[in-house]
Formats: C-alpha cells, structure tokens, sequence
C-alpha cells in the first residue's frame, strides 16, 4: 500500500464520519491528542499522502479505530459504504432473517403438531 493510498483511506473515513479536517482537528484537541499548534494542514498532509508526522498518523489511526477496524484500512477490500446503502442492505437482512423465522415457526408448529398427534 502506497502512502497516497493510506491518505485516501484516511480521507474517506473522515468524511464518512461527517469530519472536516478542521473539526477533527478541534475534536483530537479537545481530547488533548494532538497540542493546539495542530490544525487541518497536518491532516492534509497524511491525507494526500505528501507526509506528516507518524505520531498524528498513529492518533488518527487510534480515533478511527473506535469506527473501524484498524486491519480493515490496510485491507485489500477496503470500501466505505454510504448510509443508504447501510440501510439497504440491513432492510434486505432483516427481510432475510424475517423469512427464516417464518420458516422456523412452520417447522416448529408442524413438530408440535406431530408430537400432539403421536400422544
């Protein structure tokens, strides 16, 4: 993986989350990760793959981890998926889940049934 490929990754997490590089910056302040000096440029920097410091890439890395997995950002399959398509997908799993309890509730009425007519 490529430094420009790290960055993007970071980049679209951040805006995944809703982040720009400056709110970030004020959160990761405010949570007395990064010193005051700090700003979005630092950020830009990791994002666009052009440098920075290791010690903001490892912050950054410890913030998305409560979001992500770490393992997930240097992954091959690396892909973030809008929140329409979150709830698509939840909406197709449940209707999955819905049917197999159906099923399952036949399946148990006619063993209940069978059993009734057994005694």
């Amino acid at each position: 993986m490529t430094v420009q490929t790290l960055g993007e990754r970071l980049k679209k997490i951040r805006q995944y989350l809703g982040y720009t590089q400056q709110e970030l910056a004020d959160v990761l302040i405010k949570e007395n990760a990064i010193d005051l000096n700090y700003g979005q440029t630092p950020i830009s920097r990791i994002e666009t793959g052009k440098g920075g410091d290791i010690r903001l890439l490892l912050i950054l890395l410890n913030f998305y981890s409560r979001y992500v997995y770490i393992d997930f950002i240097f992954s091959d399959n690396f892909e973030i998926i809008g929140a329409e398509e979150i709830l698509l997908k939840k909406r197709n799993l449940n209707s999955i889940i819905a049917e197999k309890m159906r099923m399952l509730k036949l399946d148990i009425n006619a063993r209940i049934d069978n059993l009734i007519e057994y005694l």
